[in-house]
C-alpha cells in the first residue's frame, strides 16, 4: 500500500505506508536473517526481527521510516514507499555456496524493476483465486460398524483410532426398504394462496414491459438481475391503496389510489391472473412466482385457460432461474404442462401470462393452476446397502471416511454437504462440527435415534453445514470425518448418510500482479484487477432514517485512478422486485450538493418503496477506457454484501423494543440447518445477504423457532451503541417461556452479580414488511464473548455437555469453541484431576479452579433457580495464559425463575417450583467436589446469602423496593406497556400473542404439556406470585433455621465490618512477604486473615496504597480462614517452599505492582471504600536498591553511518547501551547485580563510586567506534537486545531484591526521539517513578550521552511559526526564533520535515540571530536545489519540522526542537502558543503570517465547541446523557458536510448537517435520528429540558473522557483527488483537574464557554455551570490581573505586551492573604496593571471612570483613601489569555511606591460585569522578596543584591531595583537608602471578602445561578502572558537560580550589621 489514506492506522495514529508478507508454506518460518529493501543495490536495507510467522500466516510492516523491529509491537521499516513505483524485495540471507560461515542476501519475491503507479487506498500485490476443492466426494471409501455398547466413547472419532476390524464401506451408505418411493406435493398455487408476499415460498408481481424495453428478455437470477416486480403491500398494510395493492381476496395492480383513476388492470388471484396491454399503460405480464425449498429432481404440473376465445388469447410461459422451459398459447382452451426439472433450494420457478400473440387487452382473464411434486425414496443415492447390518438392529451407525489435505492454511472455506435420513452428529478429527436431528452430545449413546424423521425427498435433498470455523481443526496429511448416522428406531424402512466435504482453497499467483480496491491487511487477498478503474467509496445516503415520504439521496465518492471517469450508476432494488438503473452525476444539479467535488449523486423516489420496505443497491462505474468498478464489490458470495441499503420506516410499528428487520425471499428456508440469506435492518444500520439458518436441537421443534445469524467478514453485527461488533448472534425463541423474560432476566442477574454473562434482550422482529415475533438477541460465545467480558480471548473456550464424571468426559460431550486447533489435553487434565479422591483432589481444586468465579456462578442459580445445569447447558473456561484456573460460565438461561425441565411434557411443564434445591448441579463431578469441601461450601452459602440481599431481599421489603419484581417490570414495560385484551391488544407481546399463541396442556403441537394458556402479563405475574415470593421464603425463612444443619443453613446477612471498631473487626494482615528468597518478586504474597467466627464476603473490596487489586465477585473468607494474595499466582504456586502450591491454599491474583523492599502502606477497603483494615511494614533495602539507579538507555540506535558499516558494523542495535549511576555517597558492590528482563546482563566484581557511571553495552566494539574508548564499560549483554517497541527492564541486586521494575514505551507521552531518531531515553527524577513516561527526556545530544550527565533539551532557538499551505506565489516558510539575552549562530543547523533524515537543509553560516530576534526560511531556500533533499510541506496531511544543532563538518550535535502540526488553510500560519498552565501548542495563528516579528495569539473559530457535557451524573441513561455543543456565531449558515468532530470522538457530519447563523448543533454519543432510539432520545430531551426545536445528530464513536481528552472540530479544504483535507476550526484539550473547572467531572454541571471568542485550549476560556444544551449566552468574566515591569515600553504590535509581564507576580484577592508574589520591589512603584476580560462590554467607550483606586497598607482597605492620579487606559481586542480583550492600566513612575493598590473595577456597561472585581498589587522598594512576616528591607536584601552582581540582567531580574538592566552597585545603595522600620515597611496585608462582591461571574437571566458559586478564576500562573520562548528561557534561568546556595535570612535588623555589610561591599566594588 504505497499511497495510504483510510485503509490502516499504525499504532501512533498515522496513515503509513504498509507492505503485508505472507508465509504460503505449512511450516513455520523465523525472519531472523530475511530484509525489506526498496533499493536493488542494498538488499539489506532493513532487517526484520527474530520473529516467527506461522503457516498460512500474513505479517504487516509500516513503511513509515521510523524502524521499529519490536516483534510485540507493529513493525515499521526505515523507508517509505513511493506511489510513483519502486523497487520492493523481500530477501533472506543464505549460507553461501562453498563458503562455510560465509552469507548472502538471496531474493525470495521481488517487484522489478519496480511496481506500477499507485492509487490512493488502492493495494497492489499478489492475486489469491478461489479454487473450490473437494476433500470428500460420493463414492469416498470408509468404514462402518454397527455398535453394541458404549464402551468406545468418542475415541472411535479420533485420528488415531484402529478401524481395521470395521466394514469397508463406499458413500453413499444406507438401505431402502420401500424402493419406489412415493409422489408427495411440495407447492400447490391453489391451496396455498396468500395476501403475503413470501407466504409458502409464494410471491405475486409482474414484469413491466414497458420499463424493461424487451417483452422476449427475461431475466431472473435468485442473486444477480431480476426483472420480476412484486406487488406493493400485503394483507397487514391496510385497504387497498396506491401502496397497497392487496384487495383482500386478490393482487391487483392500483397506482393511483383505490376507485380512482384508470389503473392497468394487473391482477392475480387463487386461480386466475389477468396481463395488461398498453391501454391503458403500462403493459404487464403477470407473473406467479414459487422459490424452491428443495434440491433436486421436481415436476411442476397444471394448466392455464383463457377463459374467452374474443380477443387474442394469453401465453403461459414456464421459466427456471429466467430461463423458458415451457410456453403454449391458450385462446378459449386449455393448455396443460407436466414438465420435470432439477433445481436448487432458492431457485426460482416462474409461471408468466402475457397479453398474447397480438399483444391486445381482448378477454385476457386467464385461470391457471399449479402443482409442484417430487418422489420420494433414497435407494438411488446409496451405494453401499448395510440393511443387513443395521436394520432391526441399532438405530445408530458410526461411520468413519479419511481424507487428505495438503495444506490446510490454504482453505478459506469448509462445507459439509449431506444428504442423510433421519439425523447425524459429524466429528473432524474428534472434535464436533455439525448435527442435524440428533440428541445433545451429553445424551448422545451408541444406540441413540434421531430426534425428527425425515423425508426422503428431504434426504435426497443435498444440505450444507458451513464448517469454516472449524478450519483449524484439519491437519497436514490424512484428517479423518467421523459420522454417528442415526435412523428414527432400528425398525426404520430406510437409512442414508452421504457426506461430501467441499473446500474453497486460496491459492495465491505470484506470478500474477494486481490492484486491490478492497485492501485486505492481514488477511488473504482477492483476486483483484489487473486494470484499475475508478475507487468508488465513502457511500451514504440521506435522510439516514428514511421516512415513507422521503426520497433517498445516494451518493458516493468516485475516484479517477489513472484515467478520468467516464459513467457512474446506481443500480437498486425494492424488496425481491427487479433492478432500476440511474445515472449518477456530479454536476451540482438536483439533490447533488457540489459540482466536481467527485461526491455523485442519484435519487431513488418515495414512490419507488412504501413503508417497511427495504430498498438496496449497489454502484458500479468505469473510466475513459471502459475499466469497471463496483461498489460494494460483492467478491465471495457467500461472505460479503452484495447491496447497501436502507429500509423505509414504517410508522405502524410502534414498538418500545429495539426493531430487528429481518428481510428474507424464502422464509421457510431459515427453518432448517441448511438456511437462507437474506439482509437485515438494525439499529440503523444495513447487512445485506446474511445467512440464516435453524438453531437449537429441542428447540428445532417448536412453532416458533430460533435462528443462527451470520455476518460477513466486512460488515460486522453492532447490537448497542458503543460495544464492540460481533460476528454472529442468535435469535432465540421464548415459546417456552410465557412469560418472555427469563433469559434476559436470568443474564441480566449474571451481570450485575458480577460474573460473565451473555448480552441478551429481548426485539421485535419484523419479516418482509410484517410483525414476525419477540425474540431473544442474544450473542453467541466465542472470542468475542470472552473479550467483552474481560477474559482472555485466547483462553480455552468449551461448550459443556457432561457431568465431569469419567476420563471420557475430556472428549465426550465436548465443543471446542475457541482455540480449536489445540488438542483437548488441558481438559483431559483437568478431568483427570477431578477425579482425584481425598486430600490430592482438594488440593488439585485450589490450584486449578478460579474459585471466587465458580462460586459466584453457582450461587447465583440460588436466585435464578436454574435446575438445567451442570450436566449440560454451560461454558467450560480455562484462562490459559493466565492463571491456567478454570470456571463455568453461564449459558442457557430459558429455564429459570422456577420453569423446570420435567420428563414427559420437557420444556412444556407449566407447574413453577420455589423450592428448587440450593446446591445445583450435584450431578457433576467437579460441582459436587465444591460442595464437599467445606471452606468451599462455606463460601457458596455465603456468596448465596449476599446475591438474596442485593436480588431477592427478605421477606417484609415494601414492594416498590424489591429488585427482581422492579427488572420484570422493566421487561414487560417494554414488551407489553398496555395492560389490554392480548387477542386484540397492539403492544409487541399481544401480537406475539396473536401471531403464536402460547402452548397448554391440550396443545397437540406439544404432547405432554400441562396448564393453559397465558398473555405475558399473567405469566410475570405467575412468576412474583408463584416462585419470588415462595423463593423468597423458601430462602430466608425455610433455610436459614436453626433446625437445617449448618453446612446445610444460608448464614445471617453479613455484618457491616467498616461500622464497627476497628479492634473488632477481624479481619488482619498476617505474613507479608515482600522480599522472596529467590528474589523473585512475583513469589511475594501477603495473607489476610479472617479472625471472625463467620465468613466474610469480600467481593469487591479493594487492595491499595503500595499495591493495587479489587477482589473478584464470589471471593468469600471462610470463618477462620486465611486468604494470600499474589502478583502471579502461578509463581505463587510455583514456589520450592511453602506457602505453595499442593497445600490447598486459597490464593487470589494477580495484584498490580509489587511489595517495596523498602517498607510501605497496605490498605483493606470494603466495596463501598470503607477502610477495614491498613498496615505499615518496615522494609530492608539493600544499598544498590537505595542507589543505584539507571540513567539513560539507548534502546533504538541512530541508523548506521557510512564509516561504520565500512567497519563491518551491519546492525544499529550494536550501539545499544544502558547507564547506571550511583547516586548515594558510598561505594556500591555491583557483583551479581544483574537485568533479568528484557535481556541478560550480570555485573562482575566491579564497584561504583558515589556520582559515578557506569556501561553495559550490547557490543564494545561498536560501541566505543561511535563513542570512544575510556569510557567504564562493565561489559556486554549476555544475550538479547532492547525492544525498539519498548519492553519490561527488571534489575536486582545480589540478593535477588528488585532495584527497578519498570515498562519504557515508544508511544506518545514517552520521547519519540529516542525511537531511533537519534535520541536516547535519559531519566528525570532518580527518585521518581520509572514507569511514568513523564519522569523520562529525550537526550539533548545527538547519540546520546553515555558515561556522563544528560543534559535538558535546548530551548534557546526553537521553531516559532510555519506557512506550510502557500498557494502560487507564496512560499512555505519557517521561522526560529531566538528567546535569549545573548546572540546565537545558527548557521551549520539542520531543518528538514522527516526524522528518516534531519539533514535535508543546513543553515549557511555564519547566520547570527541576535537577542530576542527571529529568522525564517522559506522555499527559495530548502527547496530550490532540485536534489533529493528539498522538501516542502505537507498542507494537505499536515507534517513536522525538525531542528538539529550541527557542526562545521555537517555532523549533528544536539537535538533543537521539533513541531508537528495537521493541515493548513491557505495563507495561514501555525505558531507557538501556551495556555495559562503552560502547555504547548502549535496552533493556527490569529494574524495569518508573522514572519519575522512575534507570533499572533491563536485564532478562534469562527465555528466553536461552546458546551461539553463529558460526565453526566449517575443515570440510568448513563453516556447516553454525553453532548458536544458546536456554536456558529457568525451572521450566516453554515453547511457542515465533510466536517468532522475527531481526537477523542469521532463523529462525520452529514449532507444534510448545517448550523443556522447564531444558531447550535449537539452531537451525541447515539443517533438521534434513528427510530430505533426514540426512548432514548425523549430521555435525552427529558433530562435537559429541551424541546424538538434543538438540532441533534449523532452517533459519535467512542466517549467523552471523564479525566481529559482532545475534542477538535475540522472543517473541510478544498478537495483533493480522493479526500478532504481537514482544517483545524477549534479545539478544546480538557481536564477534570484545576485550573480546569471541576464541577463538570460528573456533579451534573456542563462544561461551558465563556467567551466566541475566547482559545478552546485555555482553562480560563471556560466554567462549569448546569448544562444549557442548545442555548449559549456570554456573560464578562475577568480572566486574569497582572502587573508591569517598571519602565515598560508598550509597543504598538498588541502582542509584544507579553514581554513587559512581571511573570512572577500574580494578584491579592480578597480573603488571600498576601505574599512577596503580590508585590513588587523597583524603584518606580507600581507602574500598572493588566487585566484581561472575556465580553468585554464596549472597548472603545471604557475609560478610568469604570474603576476606583485606593492605596493603603492595612487589612481594611474600604478605609483607604483613593489614590488622586487617574491612570491612562488602552484597551487591546483579543490579545489576552484566550483571545479575550486585554485592558491596561498605567500611572507615571513613583506614583505608587510602598504602599498597596487596591484596583476596583466596577460593574457597568462598559465593563460588561454583573458585579465588580476587585484586587490588589502592592511595592516595597528594595526588598528582595524574602518570606518574612512583613516587608522588610535589610541587611537580607543588601547580602542578597550583593550575592548576585552579575552585569547584564533579563527583565525579571528581582535584584535590578532600579530597572536599569545591570546588577550593580546602585542596586546595593536602593537597599540602603531604603532600610526600613517596623512603621515604615509595607505590610503583608490580608483584606476582606466584603462588599463589593469580588470574582463574581457575571450571568445573564438565561443562565443565573447556573456558575460554580465557588469557582474562582485563580490568577494566571507566570507563564501565562509572556510569549512561549520568553517562558521557556525566563523557566531555565529560574532553575539555575533556585540550585544555587541562598543565604539564611538574618533575623536581625540593626544598623551596625548593615554598615558592616555595606562597607564591605564597598571594598569589593
Amino acid at each position: 500500500m504505497a499511497s495510504n489514506l483510510n485503509t490502516l492506522d499504525d499504532q501512533f495514529g498515522k496513515s503509513s505506508d504498509w507492505i503485508e508478507i505472507h508465509n504460503p508454506t505449512v511450516q513455520t518460518v523465523n525472519l531472523d536473517d530475511w530484509y525489506l529493501p526498496d533499493n536493488a543495490s542494498n538488499l539489506k536495507k532493513w532487517r526484520f526481527p527474530d520473529m516467527d510467522v506461522a503457516p498460512g500466516a500474513y505479517l504487516v510492516v509500516f513503511a513509515s521510516g521510523n524502524d521499529l523491529r519490536d516483534p510485540l509491537y507493529p513493525l515499521h521499516a526505515n523507508f517509505a514507499l513511493s506511489d510513483t513505483g519502486e523497487y520492493l524485495a523481500l530477501v533472506e540471507e543464505q549460507p553461501t555456496a562453498g563458503q562455510p560461515g560465509s552469507y548472502d542476501p538471496v531474493v525470495i519475491h521481488e517487484y522489478a524493476p519496480a511496481y506500477p503507479q499507485q492509487a490512493v487506498d488502492v493495494s497492489y500485490g499478489i492475486p489469491t483465486e478461489t479454487v473450490i476443492s473437494p476433500l470428500l466426494t460420493a463414492g469416498a471409501p470408509g468404514k462402518f460398524w454397527i455398535p453394541s455398547d458404549d464402551a468406545l466413547g468418542l475415541s472411535w472419532t479420533e485420528l488415531a483410532f484402529d478401524d481395521t476390524g470395521w466394514m469397508d464401506v463406499n458413500t453413499a451408505v444406507g438401505y431402502e426398504i420401500d424402493a419406489g418411493g412415493s409422489v408427495v406435493t411440495i407447492a400447490d398455487s391453489t391451496t396455498e394462496f396468500s395476501g403475503v408476499q413470501g407466504d409458502n415460498n409464494w410471491y405475486y408481481g409482474y414484469l413491466d414491459v414497458t420499463a424493461n424495453g424487451d417483452d422476449t428478455n427475461y431475466t431472473a437470477m435468485p442473486s444477480g438481475t431480476d426483472d420480476f416486480t412484486p406487488f406493493l403491500g400485503g394483507s397487514s398494510y391496510g385497504a387497498w391503496s396506491d401502496i397497497n395493492y392487496w384487495t383482500g381476496v386478490a393482487w391487483d395492480f392500483n397506482p393511483v389510489g383505490s376507485g380512482t383513476g384508470n389503473p392497468p388492470w394487473t391482477s392475480i388471484s387463487a386461480t386466475g391472473m389477468h396481463p395488461n396491454d398498453s391501454a391503458p399503460g403500462p403493459e404487464h405480464y403477470t407473473i406467479r412466482r414459487w422459490v424452491s425449498e428443495v434440491s433436486g429432481q421436481i415436476t411442476i404440473s397444471g394448466s392455464v385457460n383463457n377463459v374467452s376465445g374474443a380477443g387474442d388469447g394469453t401465453t403461459g410461459r414456464l421459466f427456471h432461474n429466467g430461463t423458458q422451459f415451457w410456453s403454449q398459447v391458450t385462446n378459449g382452451t386449455t393448455a396443460n404442462f407436466h414438465q420435470t426439472i432439477t433445481v436448487q433450494a432458492g431457485d426460482f420457478v416462474d409461471l408468466m401470462i402475457d397479453t398474447g400473440p397480438a399483444d391486445n387487452d381482448n378477454s385476457d382473464t386467464t385461470n391457471y393452476s399449479i402443482t409442484v411434486t417430487a418422489e420420494h425414496n433414497v435407494d438411488t443415492a446409496i451405494d453401499s446397502d448395510v440393511q443387513a447390518a443395521m436394520h432391526g438392529v441399532n438405530s445408530s451407525a458410526y461411520l468413519r471416511f479419511p481424507f487428505h489435505v495438503d495444506d490446510p492454511s490454504a482453505i478459506a472455506r469448509l462445507e459439509l454437504a449431506m444428504h442423510y435420513d433421519a439425523g447425524f452428529t459429524a466429528i473432524l478429527n474428534g472434535v464436533e462440527v455439525a448435527n442435524s436431528n440428533a440428541p445433545d452430545l451429553t445424551s448422545l449413546s451408541f444406540d441413540s435415534a434421531a430426534t425428527a424423521e425425515r423425508s426422503d425427498l428431504d434426504a435426497r435433498t443435498r444440505t450444507f453445514f458451513d464448517i469454516t470455523d472449524d478450519l483449524s481443526l484439519l491437519q497436514v496429511g490424512t484428517n479423518v470425518l467421523s459420522i454417528q448416522g442415526l435412523n428414527s428406531s432400528a425398525a426404520d424402512s430406510d437409512f442414508l448418510i452421504l457426506p461430501e466435504l467441499i473446500a474453497t482453497d486460496l491459492l495465491a499467483d505470484t506470478a500474477a500482479q494486481r490492484y486491490f480496491p478492497l485492501p485486505t491487511p492481514g488477511s488473504h487477498n482477492n483476486s483483484g484487477t489487473s486494470i484499475l478503474g475508478p475507487i468508488i467509496s465513502a457511500a451514504s445516503h440521506s435522510p439516514v432514517q428514511t421516512q415513507d415520504a422521503d426520497d433517498i439521496v445516494v451518493t458516493a465518492t468516485v475516484t479517477p485512478t489513472f484515467h478520468p471517469v467516464n459513467t457512474v450508476q446506481m443500480h437498486y432494488r425494492v424488496m425481491y422486485g427487479g433492478l432500476t438503473t440511474v445515472a449518477m452525476v456530479d454536476d451540482g444539479t438536483g439533490d447533488d450538493a457540489l459540482a466536481g467535488d467527485g461526491v455523485f449523486t442519484a435519487t431513488i423516489p418515495n414512490t419507488a418503496a412504501s413503508a417497511g420496505q427495504m430498498v438496496r443497491w449497489y454502484f458500479t462505474a468505469d473510466d475513459a477506457l471502459g475499466t469497471d468498478s463496483r461498489l460494494p464489490l460483492y467478491l465471495d458470495p457467500i461472505d460479503s454484501d452484495e447491496y447497501l441499503g436502507t429500509m423505509i420506516a414504517d410508522p405502524s410499528v410502534d414498538s418500545n423494543l429495539d426493531v430487528l428487520h429481518w428481510f428474507v425471499q424464502s422464509p421457510s428456508s431459515a427453518n432448517n440447518r441448511t438456511g437462507t440469506r437474506g439482509s437485515l435492518y438494525f439499529l440503523g444500520e444495513f447487512y445485506d445477504n446474511v445467512r440464516t439458518d435453524l438453531h437449537g436441537q429441542s428447540t428445532a421443534g417448536f412453532v416458533k423457532k430460533s435462528y443462527d445469524i451470520d455476518f460477513n467478514r466486512g460488515n460486522r453485527f453492532k447490537f448497542e451503541d458503543g460495544q464492540p461488533r460481533v460476528k454472529d448472534i442468535n435469535l432465540l425463541t421464548n415459546w417456552a417461556d410465557k412469560s418472555k423474560t427469563r433469559t434476559t432476566l436470568a443474564y441480566e442477574v449474571r451481570a450485575e452479580s458480577g460474573g460473565p454473562s451473555h448480552f441478551a434482550r429481548p426485539v421485535r422482529v419484523q419479516q418482509n414488511g410484517a410483525f414476525f415475533s419477540v425474540a431473544d438477541l442474544v450473542e453467541d460465545g466465542d472470542d468475542d464473548y470472552l473479550a467483552r467480558n474481560g477474559l482472555d480471548p485466547l483462553g480455552a473456550l468449551y461448550k459443556m455437555y457432561n457431568r465431569f464424571n469419567r476420563t471420557a468426559d475430556a472428549t465426550s460431550g465436548v465443543e471446542k469453541k475457541t482455540q480449536k486447533s489445540e488438542p483437548n489435553t488441558d481438559l483431559a487434565e483437568f478431568v483427570n484431576g477431578v477425579l482425584l479422591t481425598g486430600q490430592a483432589q482438594t488440593n488439585f481444586l485450589y490450584d486449578n479452579v478460579n474459585i471466587p468465579d465458580l462460586i459466584n456462578y453457582l450461587a447465583g442459580f440460588a436466585i435464578t433457580s436454574n435446575k438445567d445445569c451442570c450436566h449440560k447447558n454451560y461454558y467450560f473456561f480455562r484462562d490459559t495464559y493466565g492463571t491456567g484456573e478454570w470456571t463455568m460460565l453461564p449459558w442457557d438461561a430459558d429455564l429459570t425463575f422456577g420453569h423446570n425441565w420435567r420428563s414427559g411434557p420437557a420444556y412444556f411443564d407449566d407447574d413453577i417450583y420455589a423450592d428448587n434445591p440450593l446446591f445445583v448441579g450435584t450431578n457433576n463431578g467437579l460441582v459436587s467436589a465444591v460442595y464437599n469441601d467445606p471452606a468451599m461450601r462455606e463460601m457458596y452459602v455465603r456468596r448465596v446469602r449476599s446475591l438474596m440481599d442485593e436480588f431477592l431481599q427478605a421477606p417484609g421489603t415494601p414492594p416498590d423496593e424489591l429488585k427482581l419484581e422492579q427488572m420484570m417490570d422493566a421487561q414487560v414495560a417494554l414488551v407489553d406497556s398496555t395492560d389490554d385484551n392480548a387477542n386484540t391488544g397492539s403492544d409487541d407481546a399481544d401480537l406475539d400473542w396473536q401471531k403464536w399463541g402460547s402452548w397448554s396442556g391440550t396443545d397437540a403441537s406439544q404432547p405432554g404439556g400441562t396448564g393453559s394458556p397465558q398473555t405475558m402479563r399473567e405469566a410475570v405475574q405467575r412468576i412474583k406470585d408463584e416462585y419470588l415470593a415462595l423463593r423468597r421464603d423458601y430462602l430466608f425463612n425455610t433455610l436459614t433455621d436453626d433446625g437445617i444443619p449448618v453446612q446445610n443453613r444460608i448464614p445471617p446477612q453479613q455484618v457491616d465490618l467498616a461500622a464497627m471498631p476497628p479492634d473488632q473487626r477481624g479481619i488482619v494482615f498476617g505474613t507479608i512477604e515482600f522480599s522472596p528468597a529467590t528474589g523473585n518478586q512475583d513469589e511475594e504474597y501477603l495473607q489476610i486473615v479472617n479472625n471472625n467466627p463467620f465468613s466474610v464476603d469480600i467481593s469487591d473490596w479493594t487492595l491499595s496504597e503500595g499495591i493495587s487489586y479489587t477482589f473478584a465477585a464470589g471471593t468469600v473468607l471462610p470463618a477462620g480462614g486465611t486468604l494470600y494474595v499474589s502478583p502471579n499466582v502461578n509463581a505463587f504456586r510455583a514456589r520450592a517452599s511453602g506457602p505453595s502450591g499442593g497445600q490447598a491454599l486459597f490464593v487470589q491474583g494477580n495484584y498490580g505492582g509489587h511489595l517495596s523492599s523498602f517498607g510501605e502502606t497496605i490498605t483493606l477497603r470494603d466495596a463501598a471504600g470503607s477502610e477495614i483494615v491498613s498496615t505499615t511494614y518496615q522494609g530492608d533495602p539493600s544499598g544498590a536498591q537505595q542507589y543505584l539507579r539507571i540513567t539513560e538507555i539507548n534502546y533504538d540506535p541512530a541508523a548506521l553511518t557510512a564509516a561504520e558499516i565500512d567497519a563491518g558494523i551491519l546492525d544499529n542495535d550494536d550501539f545499544e547501551f544502558i547507564e547506571f549511576t550511583n547516586t548515594g555517597s558510598e561505594t556500591l558492590n555491583l557483583a551479581d547485580v544483574r537485568l533479568t528482563q528484557g535481556l541478560s546482563f550480570t555485573f562482575g566484581n566491579s564497584t561504583l563510586e558515589p556520582g559515578q557511571f557506569i556501561l553495559a553495552v550490547k557490543n564494545q566494539q561498536a560501541f566505543e567506534l561511535r563513542y570512544g574508548a575510556g569510557m567504564n564499560i562493565a561489559g556486554e549483554f549476555a544475550a538479547g537486545s532492547l525492544n525498539n517497541g519498548g519492553e519490561r527492564l527488571k534489575l536486582e541486586d545480589a540478593l535477588n531484591g528488585t532495584i527497578h521494575d519498570f515498562s519504557y514505551d515508544t508511544q506518545r507521552p514517552w520521547p519519540e526521539l529516542a525511537a531511533g531518531r537519534g535520541g536516547t531515553l535519559e531519566v528525570i527524577d532518580t527518585n521518581g517513578d520509572y514507569g511514568n513516561a513523564l519522569n523520562w527526556r529525550a537526550s539533548s545530544l545527538y547519540l546520546g550521552s553515555p558515561g556522563e550527565a544528560g543534559t535538558a533539551p535546548y530551548v534557546d532557538v526553537v521553531i516559532s511559526e510555519a506557512l506550510t499551505h502557500t498557494d502560487l506565489p507564496q512560499q512555505d516558510a519557517i521561522e526560529l526564533h531566538n528567546s535569549t539575552m545573548h546572540a546565537i549562530d545558527v548557521g551549520g543547523w539542520f531543518l528538514s520535515d522527516s526524522s528518516s533524515n534531519y539533514r535535508k537543509f543546513q543553515i549557511p553560516g555564519p547566520l547570527v540571530i541576535p537577542a530576542g530576534g527571529r529568522v525564517f526560511f522559506d522555499e527559495d531556500d530548502f527547496n530550490s536545489s532540485g536534489g533529493p533533499d528539498d522538501f516542502a510541506l505537507d498542507s494537505a496531511n499536515g507534517d513536522q519540522v525538525w531542528l538539529w544543532q550541527g557542526d562545521t563538518g555537517g555532523n549533528l550535535t544536539r537535538f533543537a526542537d521539533m513541531v508537528e502540526f495537521d493541515a493548513a488553510r491557505n495563507g495561514e500560519s501555525f505558531g507557538r502558543v501556551l495556555n495559562s498552565e503552560g502547555d504547548l501548542y502549535f496552533y493556527p495563528t490569529q494574524q495569518p503570517v508573522t514572519l519575522g516579528t512575534a507570533n499572533s495569539p491563536p485564532r478562534v473559530g469562527p465555528l466553536v465547541i461552546s458546551e461539553l457535557m463529558y460526565h453526566p451524573p449517575d443515570h440510568p441513561a448513563g453516556n447516553d446523557l454525553e453532548f458536544v455543543e458546536i456554536h456558529n456565531p457568525t451572521t450566516q449558515a453554515v453547511p457542515l458536510e465533510n466536517w468532522q468532530l475527531t481526537d477523542g470522538i469521532q463523529f462525520s457530519f452529514a449532507a444534510n448537517h448545517s448550523i443556522p447563523a447564531g444558531g447550535t448543533l449537539l452531537v451525541l454519543s447515539f443517533d438521534p435520528a434513528n427510530g430505533a432510539n426514540s426512548a432514548r432520545l425523549t430521555t435525552f430531551r427529558d433530562f435537559y429540558g429541551i424541546d424538538a426545536s434543538v438540532p441533534l445528530v449523532g452517533p459519535y464513536a467512542g466517549n467523552l473522557s471523564n479525566g481529559g481528552e482532545i475534542v477538535t472540530l475540522r472543517r473541510p479544504d478544498t478537495f483533493q483527488i480522493s479526500f478532504y483535507p481537514l482544517l483545524l476550526e477549534d479545539q478544546i484539550d480538557y481536564s477534570d483537574t484545576a485550573p480546569w473547572p471541576a464541577t463538570p467531572d460528573g456533579t451534573g454541571t456542563s462544561l461551558q464557554r465563556l467567551g466566541t471568542l475566547l482559545w478552546g485550549n485555555e482553562p480560563l476560556s471556560w466554567q462549569g455551570a448546569a448544562p444549557t444544551p442548545g442555548a449559549v449566552d456570554f456573560a464578562t468574566h475577568v480572566l486574569n490581573r497582572r502587573t508591569f515591569y517598571d519602565n515598560s515600553v508598550f509597543a504598538a504590535t498588541p502582542w509584544t505586551d507579553h514581554d513587559a509581564v512581571a511573570v512572577d507576580k500574580t494578584a491579592l484577592l480578597p480573603g488571600q492573604s498576601a505574599t512577596s508574589s503580590n508585590y513588587i520591589s523597583y524603584t518606580r512603584g507600581l507602574n500598572g496593571v493588566m487585566i484581561d476580560v472575556a465580553n468585554l462590554g464596549d472597548a472603545v467607550q471604557l475609560n478610568a471612570s469604570d474603576f476606583t483606586f485606593q492605596t493603603g497598607n492595612d487589612d481594611e482597605p474600604d478605609l483607604w483613601p483613593e489614590l488622586g492620579t487617574a491612570p491612562e487606559v488602552l484597551v487591546r481586542t483579543g490579545v489576552g489569555i484566550g483571545a479575550s480583550d486585554r485592558v491596561i492600566l498605567s500611572w507615571p513612575d513613583n506614583t505608587i511606591q510602598n504602599t498597596w493598590l487596591q484596583v476596583t473595577m466596577k460593574a457597568t456597561v462598559n465593563t460588561g460585569l454583573h458585579a465588580a472585581d476587585v484586587f490588589y498589587f502592592g511595592n516595597a522598594i528594595g526588598d528582595t522578596l524574602n518570606p518574612t512576616a512583613s516587608v522588610h528591607v535589610n541587611a537580607f536584601d543588601f547580602g542578597a543584591v550583593r550575592e548576585n552582581v552579575t552585569g547584564l540582567a533579563a527583565i525579571d531580574n528581582p535584584y535590578d531595583l532600579n530597572r536599569d538592566a545591570i546588577v550593580d552597585g546602585a542596586d546595593l545603595a536602593v537597599v540602603r537608602d531604603r532600610v526600613t522600620t517596623f512603621l515604615s515597611a509595607i505590610r503583608l496585608i490580608s483584606p476582606s471578602v466584603s462588599p463589593p462582591p469580588v470574582e463574581a461571574l457575571m450571568e445573564s437571566p438565561a443562565k443565573s445561578g447556573s456558575a460554580e458559586p465557588s469557582r474562582t478564576i485563580s490568577p494566571v500562573p507566570n507563564s501565562a502572558l509572556r510569549s512561549e520562548e520568553a517562558f521557556r528561557a525566563a523557566a531555565f534561568r529560574e532553575a539555575e537560580r533556585w540550585s544555587a546556595t541562598v543565604l539564611a535570612e538574618d533575623p536581625e535588623d540593626d544598623l551596625e550589621t548593615l554598615i558592616a555589610l555595606l562597607a564591605q561591599d564597598h571594598l569589593t566594588l
